[in-house]
C-alpha cells in the first residue's frame, strides 16, 4: 500500500476494512493510527490525523480548505472561532500601521514566541490540527495581510470605517426617533387647536355659502331683468318695423314664442332643429348681435332674444305670420 493511501486508510477506514487487514481489536486499530501519526507528522502530540497529505498544507500547521470540508460542522465552527480569536488578539497587540518585522530580529521573535505561548492556552484545537505552530502561522499571516494593505494605501490609524458608519447610522436613527416622539407630542398638543380651526373654517364656509347664494340670487334677478329689457326692446323694434312695412302678411306686435325662435335659429345655423345648436353658439351669436346678456344664462333663455335680434338686424325675414322653415328667409349669412 502506498504511503499516501496508508495515511488515508488510517484516517478514513471502516471497522470492516481494519478487520480485513488483520487489525481485529480496537487496541490494534488505535495503535496503527498512532504509528502512522508519529511517522507522518513527527510525533507532535498536538496534531491529529484528519485527512490525506493532499488536503493538508505543506507545513502541517493549519488545515487547508479541503481539510475543512472533511471536518464535521461542529469541528469546523470551533476551529474558525479559535482562529478568529487569534486574529483579534494579534490586531490588539500590534494595532495601527507599525507592523513588526521578525526576520533577523531576535527581540521581535522572542516577543512573538511569548505571545504564541499565551494564545496556546486557549486557542489550540487538536481535532483540527491547530496547535502552537498553527497559531504562530496565523499570527504571521494576519500581520502580513495588514502590511500588504498598508502598502496599498490603507491607514489603520483612522480605524475601521464600517464601524464609524454603523455608529453614524445608530446616531441618525436615535435622532429620528427622538424627533418623531417630539413631533407626536406637538401633534397631541395641537390636536385640539386643529379641531377648533376646523370648526371655525366650517362656520366661515357656511357663511360664505350663504353670501354666495344671495349673490347668485341677485345675479339671476339681474339676468332676468336684462332679458326682459331685451325682449321689450326687440318688441318695440318689431312694432316700429311693422308700421313701416306695406302691411303684407308678416308678424306684428306679437312677440316670438320659444317654438318660433327655435325654428328661426335652426334655419339660421343650418341645423335640423334647435337641439343641435349648442349653448356656446348662442352665446357667440348674442355677442355678434351686441346683445347685453349674461353668459351664465341657460340655453333656452337665449332663443327668443337672439331670434328677435336676427329679424331686427336684417339677417332673417319672415314671409308670413306663421313661422315655419319655409317661411323663414335668410337675407344674409350669420
Amino acid at each position: 500500500m502506498k504511503g499516501s493511501l496508508l495515511r488515508f486508510f488510517a484516517t478514513n477506514a471502516s471497522i470492516e476494512q481494519f478487520v480485513a487487514c488483520g487489525l481485529e481489536d480496537i487496541g490494534s486499530q488505535l495503535e496503527f493510527q498512532r504509528l502512522v501519526k508519529e511517522h507522518t507528522y513527527g510525533g507532535d502530540g498536538s496534531t491529529e490525523i484528519l485527512t490525506s497529505t493532499s488536503s493538508r498544507s505543506s507545513d502541517g500547521v493549519k488545515p487547508s480548505r479541503k481539510a475543512l470540508k472533511h471536518m464535521s460542522s461542529m469541528d469546523a465552527k470551533i476551529y474558525k472561532a479559535k482562529r478568529r480569536a487569534v486574529q483579534e488578539r494579534t490586531v490588539n497587540k500590534w494595532p495601527g500601521n507599525n507592523i513588526p518585522i521578525f526576520r533577523k530580529n531576535e527581540k521581535a521573535l522572542k516577543e512573538l514566541q511569548i505571545f504564541v505561548d499565551e494564545l496556546a492556552e486557549t486557542c489550540t484545537y487538536s481535532p483540527a490540527g491547530f496547535g502552537r505552530q498553527g497559531i504562530r502561522k496565523h499570527i504571521l499571516d494576519t500581520l502580513t495581510e495588514r502590511r500588504r494593505r498598508i502598502h496599498k494605501g490603507h491607514d489603520f490609524e483612522k480605524g475601521d470605517g464600517r464601524k464609524k458608519n454603523k455608529e453614524l447610522e445608530w446616531m441618525t436613527s436615535e435622532n429620528e426617533n427622538s424627533s418623531d416622539t417630539s413631533a407626536e407630542g406637538v401633534q397631541g398638543d395641537g390636536h385640539k387647536k386643529n379641531k377648533e380651526l376646523e370648526l371655525t373654517r366650517e362656520n366661515e364656509n357656511s357663511k360664505d355659502m350663504d353670501e354666495g347664494a344671495q349673490q347668485d340670487g341677485r345675479k339671476t334677478n339681474e339676468e332676468l331683468e336684462l332679458t326682459k329689457e331685451n325682449e321689450k326692446s326687440c318688441d318695440s323694434m318689431d312694432e316700429g318695423t311693422q308700421e313701416q312695412k306695406d302691411g303684407q302678411g308678416k308678424p306684428g306686435k306679437h312677440s316670438l314664442t320659444k317654438e318660433s325662435a327655435s325654428v328661426i335659429l335652426a334655419v339660421t345655423y343650418n341645423a335640423i332643429s334647435s337641439k343641435f345648436i349648442t349653448r356656446q353658439q348662442l352665446v357667440s351669436g348674442s355677442k355678434t348681435l351686441k346683445l347685453k346678456m349674461k353668459t351664465s344664462l341657460a340655453k333656452e333663455e337665449y332663443l327668443v332674444p337672439v331670434a328677435t335680434a336676427l329679424i331686427k338686424q336684417g339677417f332673417i325675414k319672415l314671409s308670413s305670420a306663421e313661422v315655419t322653415r319655409e317661411n323663414v328667409l335668410k337675407l344674409k349669412s350669420f
